[in-house]
Formats: C-alpha cells, structure tokens, sequence
C-alpha cells in the first residue's frame, strides 16, 4: 500500500510538473514567434511557478518595450512626412526666387526677405533633421534591448528544455 501511494504521489508531481514546464515552453515559443499576448500562469510557488511570474513580468516588460518602438516608429514615419513637406515646400520656394532674380533688380528687398524666410524653415528642417536622427537612434537602442532580451528567453527556453530532458530522464 505504501509503495502504490508513494507511486502515486510520484505520478501526481511528475503531472504537475510536467504540465508547469509545458505551459511555460508553450509561451516561450509563443515569445520566440512574436506573440506576446499570452499570459503565463503556473500555480503553486515553487521554483517553476516563479520562473511562470519572471517570464510574464518580461513578457509584460517586452509588450510595453514594442508599444515604445511603434510609437517611435509612427513619430520617425510622421517627422520624415513633415521634412518631406518641407523639402518640397522649400525647392518650390527655391525655384520661384531664381525666378525673381531673373525678373528684375527691383525686387531685391522682397527677394532678401523671402531669402530669410527660407534660410528660417532650412533650420527648421535641420533641427527636425536632427531630432529624427535621435529618434532613430532610441528607437535603435531599443531594438537592441529587444534583441538583448530575446536572447535572454532563448537561454531560459534552453534551460527549461534541458530541465525537462533531466525530469524526463528522472521520469521514465
């Protein structure tokens, strides 16, 4: 009787413990394709449902870090969409005093008025220019700790995966 209860302790923790190390692989690999949506829930307190609270404390940490780098990603597209208003705004107006120039001498005060306006929007457009260049640089910091942290799951998923060969090793 006791070795059939000790049996059975044994099946009901090799379950359980089999199912944790399941339901984290699974979000693990749900991680590795992108899918962040999934939330990691592992009943009890042991070592492997504290292992379940890391991996969705990341995945919540992951899931703020891709709002961050679209957001910044919209904020680069609608700054390049500006500088790109302006470019063009700036060459039209370009044109139009060569053509003035061409016209006559007798609007060069108007022509030196327009020259500052222009002069004006082109360090409008370089401080845009370089606010665009810090954006893409943060937003390229960011991917790096994205990456950095992928690379950090792949290891934990290894980890899991090699604790699993062990338990089933123990298992079976």
């Amino acid at each position: 009787l006791a070795w059939a209860l000790s049996a059975w302790l044994l099946a009901v923790f090799a379950r359980q413990l089999l199912v944790a190390v399941a339901a984290l692989g699974q979000v693990a690999r749900n991680n590795a394709r992108g899918d962040l949506s999934h939330s990691v829930v592992v009943p009890g307190s042991d070592a492997l449902a504290q292992a379940g609270a890391q991996l969705e404390s990341m995945n919540e940490n992951f899931s703020g870090l891709v709002g961050t780098v679209r957001n910044q990603a919209l904020y680069v597209a609608q700054a390049g969409a500006g500088l790109t208003a302006n470019m063009q705004e700036l060459s039209q107006r370009t044109e139009a005093q060569a053509a003035s120039l061409e016209q006559a001498s007798a609007s060069i005060a108007a022509l030196s008025e327009s020259v500052q306006g222009t002069a004006q929007r082109a360090r409008g457009v370089d401080a845009l220019t370089r606010r665009v260049r810090e954006e893409a640089h943060a937003g390229a910091g960011a991917m790096e700790a994205a990456v950095a942290a992928i690379g950090e799951i792949a290891t934990g998923s290894r980890r899991m995966g090699e604790i699993v060969g062990v338990i089933d090793g123990i298992a079976f």
